[in-house]
């Protein structure tokens, strides 16, 4: 039986196990009455030590052996305001009890691409902002007037950065850097993502929480600005080399890149 279904059944039974020993610790119809907050409290102390799989489900497996070799990719974009790459797709060595904190601080060192973060690598590490030169803001048209019509943000200044450390609340009140694991958003924040072999972790720039990048919305607006790309195997094909993004940069490099178009590309390869 595949390692992963074992791993979660055995999670499973845990949980069950640690959940069966709380309902005996209460007896109905004795008086005994708690809060939420004590409901949770006393399961968490009963799942204290139990190792479940965090990963948000359909992502990647990965595997130490696999194909992919024990490399991660990691990458840091900021294409919906032109700027191209702020950190350039690159292999990094996984190492035993990575997290997706871990593995990103050091793709920052060997990249020399400096940034200020909160938290650490083990417990709430965010991302504030990322050292970033070379390129002025260019928001698209489409995007604009998104933005502005829709009435998405309470300030738009794209004049307001002129360079140095790009991050949150940069541009409008909505920007900053959001975390992607392969192909999905994951729940949970970078200290607490275990990571495999063959993984893509990339951040990437938002000036409307997401929004803009295809993520799900929120307030009154009904639509994101573009459709959800996924950036996998080109974050990938430009690490081991076998893409050069200069090549491509005019089509990549804007919030309305269309996954056919990554695809076509990609397809040249």
């Amino acid at each position: 039986m595949n390692k992963r279904i074992i791993s979660v059944l055995l999670a499973v039974l845990l949980i069950m196990v640690a959940v069966g020993a709380f309902a005996a610790s209460y007896t109905y119809g004795s008086g005994d009455r708690y809060t939420s907050a004590e409901l949770v409290s006393k399961f968490e102390q009963l799942t204290k030590g139990i190792s479940v799989d965090r990963r948000s489900p359909g992502e990647s497996d990965g595997d130490a052996d696999n194909e992919e070799g024990n490399y991660v990719y990691v990458s840091a974009d900021a294409f919906v305001i032109g700027g191209g790459f702020i950190m350039n797709p690159i292999k990094i060595e996984l190492q035993s009890g990575d997290t997706a904190a871990s593995v990103f601080k050091r793709a920052m060192e060997l990249s020399e691409v400096n940034g200020e973060y909160s938290g650490s690598e083990n417990n709430g590490f965010y991302l504030r902002s990322l050292e970033s030169s070379g390129f002025e803001v260019n928001v698209e048209p489409g995007l604009e007037g998104w933005l502005l019509n829709n009435d998405i943000v309470s300030f738009y200044e794209p004049d307001s950065w002129v360079g140095g450390n790009l991050g949150e609340s940069d541009i409008t009140d909505l920007s900053g850097w959001l975390f992607y694991l392969n192909d999905g958003s994951p729940s949970m924040g970078m200290s607490d993502c275990n990571v495999r072999a063959g993984d893509v972790i990339s951040l990437r720039y938002s000036i409307a929480g997401g929004m803009d990048l295809g993520g799900d919305t929120f307030g009154e607006v009904t639509e994101p600005y573009t459709q959800k790309i996924n950036l996998v195997n080109f974050i990938r094909a430009i690490a081991d080399r076998e893409l050069n993004y200069f090549s491509c940069a005019d089509i990549v490099n804007r919030a309305g890149v269309t996954q056919s178009e990554i695809n076509d590309i990609l397809r040249g390869i």
